[in-house]
């Protein structure tokens, strides 16, 4: 028998190579007893071990590893020995964890009551003769409880004399040794897995000889350990595993704080008290039966559940959103079906209107936490975690962990980056591989002849696809959920522990999977961009409520119907755009079913609905009983909710059981289906149902079960969406200048929404250095670009030219250069400027004031007073006469593009149109009358693509002064032009439109 008790794991970034899933199959494999991971001052592989052992039925041992720097870099492996041990090593990796932490060995003593330490011998109290081992071995004994030297397992000569001469020593001073085979990898053919992170994580090349690894770090099988260790340090390794009994059953789950009310009651009475008054208020003090008894219904399962304080908790932190003036979304998944949220403001979604149901959200048969998910703009999410965190304590508030893994791609560029392989051929690797979210590189080698072909041509390549799949998903690095928080009563670091984003924000060191089993309940504040532009219309309209705007606003609907759904949240792709089009959505309900359907899974269902919708024969159902709860979506089953209204309709189920048949249907478990599928026959007989009809109705919701949308989620976003439309359909201007703000830095959306803007003829103004700011902004009846806008023009440079411009609006360009320099702004921002259009109003054209600008810049030097004090005095010397230089039409305009990302103030396309007299058609025509004759375009992007015979065709990205679009070029087209066909050429073209709005060439010219 034998426990493995030094193993890395891959969560030792780019250290450890080896997944935990591997690390405990190998040990199971092995015959281990026991195994560790023993990471670098983190615990993120713990409960995964945890979970991982208690499957494969071996001893989970959890353990740290850590390095005292100022103790000769000695390493010490901590093992925890009861529930106090484990609460030990989570306090101990919290802080360690911490920014500027230096661990002292007085630190680690604090740590260790309960905890079994191991010395290494090698590599610590043996590294090298300086060191005093003697003392060491003294100290060990008269500080730490319980440890043990560790053997390991180097068969070098030098080595094997010295792991001799401190068993020894280690004998005579009745220190205990433990045999400790040191693992970093699988096996011998993964050494060179160790060798690439070694060269990774110092950047270096992969065959740079300071790259050292010890061949023998690998899991060694029982007669490989028989044979070096003595059976005392074999069995010790037992021994320590006997001591090690950490019972996760008894250790305290974290919970949330207790709210704590101003009424003093407890908090089911308050949460109560607050729903009745927020019911009257939702309903005008008009109460009906049917929302009283619902109310009703559902206080009684939150209060049963335990769950009154986090709804105080939301509705809380919702409370300081509105008192604070930040939008918050109208709801979003399950927890839009709840009344108790509705009228506790935390959604405005009302359940009963819509027929939601709360057993959705919330199942008493079916044991979760509850999970509210809250959307806010972007730009205020971190003041609502801020106010949280303030309020709970920031000891007890987090971000939540993930790691980004080395995805296929990810992987070919770095292990190529150590490898030294060129970046045109890793730019060719990975353009076979398809952008397909979790492909593996075996599957792309298995399945893509021409990728397996040029891999194997090429020894280097071969390595690089074998390295790279080794490393293929294991973690690369932290980063922080998008959205999620735990919240616990008491400190975080009694239940997990934690790491520092910076001095003020915690993030946990367990990823989201596990921190429900310990208690944590993960909340969700997510930043949508859409909010963003909802809050700044709503803004900048006197006296709006956006909650307040009409449901059935005709003019909304026909730009949704129209297809004018550009900046929409939700409605915007092309997909959605061309089921809008087809659907003619004229009710809120049809947006809903949209959002619903357009889905992967649901789509198939799109070309009934869509015929069902407009047939005038009657649908039939399965029974006539269906008819209500299908009707509104044409007798297809759409929403999760159908599903469950049909169970509870047909077999007297629960909503609460039905919620679990919904979920054992979309999980396909067989297991409690198998029940399941009785009960609901047999309930729907006694009911009165005939058996048949009862099985094939059965069949039915079993058929669309993995199909069904939330309807709750689907009513939340169709809101937002509707909403967004609405401003869009009445108060576009305002609409605009949020929807540009919200893509700045994203030059292809902003060009999008300029296009649009211009064909709504909104007048877009090029950036002006005395009137643009940081944003887009109204100026004179037109959107003026901003500054920021401007390539290399950052956020610290526009802060300072905005300062400046406080001094007095910019005079001319020998002004603004002069001034420009005292703040230190430098030739090649002032040159983006220029090229960007933003000096046009000084009334030279770009090319004369580039030629200028080294001039400028010497008069700049000449008129300053001070240095130290940057005074200008303009009376110093004259200004220089400006020479007018002719402007270089094209070459400014595709400076203006490089610097703005597109054309702003004209494209070249439009003096080619006028060269030619050309009267053709636009590609914005092209696109709404689906019709095309004759096109002329500017090229901007050409991708080959080698069609299944072998043959080269061509999709090329074109534009005008109204769009984009792209081109298909067969291989009979493409053959005869490839050569000849570059980026930035002229072509006129004619063809068809598809079905994915490409136009198919069937004959193309060029134009000088």
């Amino acid at each position: 028998m034998f426990a493995i008790l030094d193993v890395k794991s891959a969560y030792s970034l780019f250290d450890g190579t080896i997944s935990p899933k591997d690390i405990v199959e190998i040990a199971v494999q092995k015959g281990y007893r026991a195994v560790a991971i023993n990471d670098l001052n983190t615990l993120h592989s713990l409960m995964e071990l945890k979970s991982l052992a208690e499957k494969n039925k071996i001893q989970p041992l959890y353990s740290l590893r850590v390095i005292i720097e100022n103790q000769d870099n000695l390493t010490y492996l901590l093992y925890a020995k009861n529930n106090d041990g484990y609460k030990d090593l989570l306090k101990l990796s919290t802080f360690l964890a911490r920014l500027d932490t230096v661990l002292t060995y007085e630190n680690l003593i604090e740590y260790t009551n309960d905890c079994v330490v191991i010395v290494y011998g090698e590599g610590g109290i043996i590294e090298n003769d300086s060191i005093d081992t003697v003392g060491y071995l003294e100290l060990f004994k008269k500080t730490l409880r319980d440890f043990y030297i560790g053997i390991s397992n180097n068969t070098s000569n030098k080595w094997k004399v010295d792991n001799d001469k401190l068993k020894d020593l280690c004998n005579i001073m009745n220190v205990e040794t433990v045999a400790l085979p040191k693992v970093e990898f699988k096996s011998l053919e993964d050494v060179d897995v160790k060798r690439l992170y070694i060269a990774m994580a110092n950047s270096r090349l992969f065959l740079d000889h300071q790259n050292y690894v010890n061949e023998k770090n690998f899991f060694l099988n029982l007669d490989q350990i028989e044979k070096f260790y003595d059976k005392a340090d074999i069995q010790n390794t037992i021994e320590i595993a006997n001591k090690c009994q950490v019972n996760f059953n008894t250790i305290e789950k974290a919970d949330l704080p207790v709210y704590k009310n101003p009424a003093g009651v407890s908090s089911e009475k308050y949460l109560s008290n607050l729903c009745i008054k927020g019911l009257n208020k939702r309903l005008d003090n008009l109460v009906t039966y049917e929302y009283s008894n619902r109310l009703k219904h559902e206080l009684q399962i939150i209060n049963e559940m335990g769950f009154a304080d986090y709804f105080l908790i939301v509705y809380d932190f919702i409370l300081f959103a509105r008192k604070n003036n930040i939008y918050v979304g109208p709801g979003r998944g399950s927890s839009a079906g709840s009344l108790v949220a509705y009228v506790l403001g935390i959604t405005h979604i009302d359940p009963i209107k819509y027929g939601l149901l709360f057993e959705r959200f919330l199942n008493p048969e079916r044991v979760s936490l509850p999970d509210i998910d809250i959307d806010f703009p972007d730009n205020k999410r971190s003041l609502i975690i801020d106010y949280v965190s303030s309020k709970y304590g920031s000891e007890q508030v987090a971000h939540i962990i993930t790691f980004g893994t080395f995805a296929a791609k990810q992987s070919i560029r770095d292990v190529g980056k150590a490898l030294n392989i060129p970046t045109y051929q890793l730019d060719r690797v990975s353009k076979m591989i398809p952008n397909t979210p979790k492909i593996k590189l075996s599957d792309v080698y298995n399945k893509n002849h021409n990728f397996k072909k040029f891999i194997k041509e090429d020894a280097k390549l071969k390595q690089l696809y074998y390295l790279a799949s080794k490393i293929e998903g294991l973690p690369r690095h932290t980063s922080l959920h998008a959205a999620g928080i735990v919240l616990s009563d008491k400190p975080l670091v009694n239940y997990v522990p934690l790491m520092q984003i910076d001095k003020e924000h915690n993030v946990t060191q367990y990823s989201m999977d596990y921190l429900e089993a310990i208690g944590l309940n993960k909340m969700d504040f997510l930043g949508l961009r859409n909010l963003t532009i909802i809050a700044n219309v709503v803004e900048k309209i006197p006296n709006f409520n956006i909650f307040n705007i009409p449901l059935d606003d005709k003019k909304t609907y026909d730009l949704i119907a129209d297809g004018q759904t550009s900046g929409i949240f939700q409605l915007e792709s092309y997909g959605m755009t061309k089921l809008l089009k087809q659907m003619q959505p004229f009710e809120f309900n049809d947006i809903v079913a949209a959002i619903a359907l357009y889905r992967p899974g649901p789509m198939e269902n799109i070309p009934t609905y869509l015929k069902r919708r407009f047939t005038k024969n009657e649908i039939t159902y399965l029974h006539p009983d269906l008819k209500p709860i299908l009707q509104e979506t044409y007798g297809i089953i759409v929403y999760q909710e159908q599903i469950m209204q049909i169970a509870q309709k047909m077999a007297d189920f629960s909503l609460a059981k039905a919620d679990i048949l919904r979920k054992a249907m979309s999980d396909k478990n067989a297991t409690a289906l198998g029940s399941l599928r009785e009960e609901f026959i047999l309930g729907s007989v006694k009911k009165g149902y005939l058996k048949k009809d009862a099985i094939e109705v059965y069949n039915l919701i079993e058929k669309f079960a993995n199909y069904g949308f939330n309807k709750a989620h689907s009513v939340a976003y169709s809101l937002i969406a509707y909403q967004l439309a609405y401003l869009k359909t009445n108060h576009y201007f305002q609409f605009y200048i949020a929807l540009l703000n919200s893509v700045i830095g994203g030059p292809k959306k902003t060009r999008e929404y300029v296009l649009e803007c211009r064909r709504r003829e909104i007048k877009i103004l090029k950036p002006h250095i005395n009137y643009s700011i940081d944003e887009y902004i109204e100026h004179q009846g037109a959107i003026l670009f901003p500054l920021l806008s401007i390539k290399s023009v950052g956020k610290l440079v526009c802060d300072k030219l905005l300062n400046e411009r406080k001094n007095g609006l910019f005079k001319d360009f020998f002004d603004f250069v002069a001034r420009a320099n005292v703040i230190k702004i430098n030739k090649p921002i002032i040159e983006a400027l220029i090229y960007g259009g933003a000096l046009d109003s000084f009334g030279h054209n770009r090319t004369t004031m580039i030629k200028m600008l080294d001039q400028a810049l010497m008069y700049a030097d000449l008129v300053k007073v001070d240095a130290k004090e940057v005074t200008l005095d303009f009376n110093i010397v004259s200004k220089p006469k400006i020479l007018i230089h002719k402007a270089d039409n094209f070459f400014e305009l595709e400076k203006e593009k490089e610097m703005l990302g597109f054309y702003l103030s004209t494209h070249p396309i439009a003096q080619k149109k006028s060269d030619l007299n050309y009267h053709g058609d636009s590609i914005i025509e092209v696109k709404n009358t689906r019709k095309t004759k004759d096109l002329l375009v500017y090229v901007t992007n050409i991708k080959q693509h080698r069609t299944k015979n072998g043959f080269l065709m061509a999709f090329v990205s074109v534009n005008d002064d109204t769009d984009n679009i792209d081109l298909v070029l067969m291989p009979n087209i493409y053959k005869n032009i490839e050569d000849k066909l570059k980026s930035e050429s002229y072509i006129r073209i004619s063809g068809k439109i598809d079905r994915k709005d490409s136009i198919l060439v069937n004959s193309l010219n060029f134009i000088e």
